[in-house]
C-alpha cells in the first residue's frame, strides 16, 4: 500500500518536462528562423554590393 501514493508523481512532473521541451523546441525554431534570415540578409546586401 505505501507504494501506490507514489505512482502519481511521476504523472504529475511529465506534464512540466513535455512543456519546457515543447517551449525549447520552439525557441530553438525561432533560432533557426532568425538564423536563416540573416544569413540571406547577407547574402542579398552581398549581392546588391557586388552588382553596385
Amino acid at each position: 500500500m505505501a507504494g501506490t501514493p507514489d505512482t502519481p508523481v511521476p504523472w504529475c512532473e511529465t506534464p512540466s518536462m513535455h512543456g519546457e521541451a515543447t517551449e525549447r523546441s520552439a525557441i530553438l525554431t525561432l533560432l533557426k528562423e532568425l538564423l536563416l534570415m540573416l544569413i540571406t540578409g547577407i547574402a542579398s546586401s552581398r549581392r546588391l554590393e557586388g552588382l553596385g
